[in-house]
C-alpha cells in the first residue's frame, strides 16, 4: 500500500484499488503477475508473459518494460535499481527506464532478492543463500543450506536471515560470518 492504494495482483492483471473503499482505479493486464513492489510512486513486478514492467503508481500507464529472461519473483527496489530474480538469473535494471545493468547466473531457480548496505541477497533451489555486489552483480559469498531456499531473505541490525526448506532459519553477519 502507498498513499491509500494498494497494489495487488489479480491472476492475469495488477489492480490499483483505492484503500477505503475498494474502488479500482486502474487495471493493468499482463500474464499472471508476481506481487507488485511500490517505490517512489512506480510499481515494479514481473510477469508471466516473461516481461519486467514499471508502471506509473498513480494512472497505470506503462513506464517501460524489459523483456530478458522470465521473472518468477517480487522484485527488490534500492539505490536506483530493481533486482528480479528468474529461473536462474538475477538482473539489475536501471529504475528509471528499465536498461539492463548487470546480471548473474546461479545453478537454479532464484527467489525473492533482498537488499541491504550495498548488498543483494537471495536464496534459490540449488539450497544455496548467495550475496552479490548490487551495483556490479560480483559475486561475494555463497552458503549451502541441506535443502531449497525460497524465503526471502531479512536483514535486521547487521544480520542476514533466512529460512530453508531443510526446517532451519541462517543467520549471517554481513561479511559471511555464520552465526
Amino acid at each position: 500500500m502507498a498513499n491509500g492504494v494498494v497494489y495487488v495482483n489479480c491472476q492475469d492483471r495488477v489492480d490499483a484499488l483505492n484503500a477505503s473503499t475498494g474502488a479500482n482505479l486502474w487495471s493493468f493486464n499482463t500474464g499472471g503477475p508476481s506481487s507488485p513492489v511500490v517505490f517512489k510512486g512506480v510499481v515494479y513486478f514481473s510477469a508471466g508473459d516473461c516481461n519486467a514492467y514499471a508502471l506509473d503508481a498513480f494512472t497505470g500507464a506503462k513506464l517501460w518494460s524489459q523483456n530478458d529472461d522470465c521473472y518468477a519473483a517480487p522484485p527488490a527496489v534500492a539505490n536506483g535499481m530493481v533486482y528480479f530474480g528468474s529461473i536462474n538469473t538475477i538482473i539489475a535494471l536501471n529504475a528509471s527506464n528499465g536498461a539492463n545493468v548487470w546480471s548473474y547466473t546461479a545453478d537454479n531457480y532464484i527467489f525473492n532478492p533482498t537488499v541491504a548496505n550495498g548488498v543483494v541477497y537471495f536464496g534459490s533451489q540449488d539450497h544455496k543463500v548467495y550475496a552479490l555486489n548490487a551495483s556490479t552483480g560480483a559475486y561475494l559469498w555463497s552458503y549451502t543450506t541441506g535443502d531449497l531456499v525460497l524465503s526471502s531473505p531479512a536483514v535486521v541490525n547487521g544480520v542476514v536471515y533466512v529460512g530453508s526448506w531443510d526446517h532451519n532459519v541462517y543467520a549471517f553477519g554481513l561479511n559471511h560470518d555464520s552465526f
